[in-house]
């Protein structure tokens, strides 16, 4: 016999649904309604796109030809491209204040440039003003001394020049002042030149005001003594006269035996030659007499501190010999003759300066 084989049936239980309590809302609480589903939010959004599109389309012509078609998508399209349009007109606007910045700039320094040059025109217009005003009062001065206004004007002499309390020039005066006050100890006074520009402007102070301080002027003690040798060699007249230069000459003796108007044993014999030289000397005018004791006195006080200026005597006469004694030499030979003898003259000045100019009797053994 033949039997099926019985499947076995699993039978299955009904579920029956457990109850669940809602939950308590509490009274007078907000109750946020159902969210609308995405699918219908993405149908409303397109609806609404195409009822704009064609506005759009109108309003952003000009823009659309920047526009990449190649990407659908691109961030310029009028759809997705809002915010970063705002982003450029910001950068814009950043580089037309940049260069706008630039351009005040440019402006103000064009300004400064300006304002600079006005300012060194202005300078230069005042110097000039300046210039000119000086060169009138030098002239009135020079027409005040001649005495005349126009024609050839006659050579100043001594008593023309201002004179101080002591009878003698008071530009000399001051000069010697100060020299002897700051630059007694300067290396080479005398010997070392000054700056012609200092020089003029000790002149051009002098000749505004007739008292002032030279200390103020700060100018280098080595001007000054040029500005002193330059007053004795351009503005004074010659402290010695021709005939008192030919006599001069002959007490160096330097001159020929022809023309000697002095004896052998003086031109031999120093201490006659000092007694001949005083001589000379008295013969000279009072204020002109003045005036060569006073700068010769100053040389004494020079010599004096030769340690710190190496200054001595025969330095001070080999720089100032040309200035004191003006000889007008036709060759050279001339000179070199004539140089030594000079040189002699002046130094022995300096180092007899008791014996010469004060009137001791006893003299300097040098």
């Amino acid at each position: 016999m033949n039997r099926k084989a019985q499947t076995h049936k699993r039978i299955r239980k009904k579920r029956t649904a457990i109850p669940v309590q809602p939950p308590k809302v509490p009274f007078g609480t907000y109750v946020s309604p159902p969210e609308i589903p995405m699918l219908y939010q993405r149908m409303k959004a397109g609806e609404q796109t195409k009822k704009l599109l064609p506005g759009m389309v109108e309003k952003h012509a000009e823009e659309e030809s920047s526009i990449d078609v190649s990407s659908p998508r691109d961030n310029n399209s009028p759809i997705f491209g809002v915010v970063p349009k705002i982003v450029k007109m910001s950068d814009r606007e950043k580089l037309i204040e940049q260069k706008c910045g630039e351009k005040q700039k440019s402006q103000k320094e064009t300004e400064k440039m300006e304002k600079r040059r006005a300012k060194e025109d202005a300078a230069k217009m005042r110097k000039m003003l300046d210039k000119e005003k000086e060169l009138e009062k030098r002239n009135k001065r020079k027409s005040k001394q001649s005495g005349k206004v126009g024609g050839d004007a006659p050579a100043p002499t001594l008593p023309d020049f201002i004179q101080s309390d002591k009878n003698i020039p008071l530009f000399l005066e001051k000069c010697i002042q100060f020299i002897e006050q700051e630059g007694l100890d300067s290396e080479g006074i005398y010997r070392v030149p000054g700056n012609r520009a200092h020089v003029e402007l000790l002149y051009q102070k002098f000749e505004e005001e007739e008292n002032v301080d030279i200390e103020t002027l700060d100018i280098p003690v080595n001007a000054v003594a040029t500005a002193l040798k330059d007053f004795f060699s351009k503005r004074l007249p010659p402290l010695f006269d021709e005939d008192l230069m030919t006599e001069l000459e002959d007490i160096a003796g330097s001159r020929g035996m022809a023309s000697n108007t002095l004896s052998m044993e003086v031109k031999t014999d120093r201490s006659c030659r000092l007694l001949a030289l005083r001589g000379l000397l008295n013969k000279m005018p009072s204020i002109n007499f003045a005036i060569l004791k006073y700068i010769f006195q100053h040389f004494v006080r020079v010599s004096e501190n030769a340690k710190l200026n190496s200054m001595d005597s025969k330095n001070l006469a080999i720089c100032w010999w040309p200035t004191l004694i003006p000889i007008e030499f036709n060759d050279m030979g001339h000179f070199e003759q004539l140089r030594p003898y000079l040189e002699d003259i002046v130094q022995t000045m300096i180092d007899q300066y008791p014996f010469l100019f004060c009137g001791k009797e006893a003299f300097v053994m040098v």
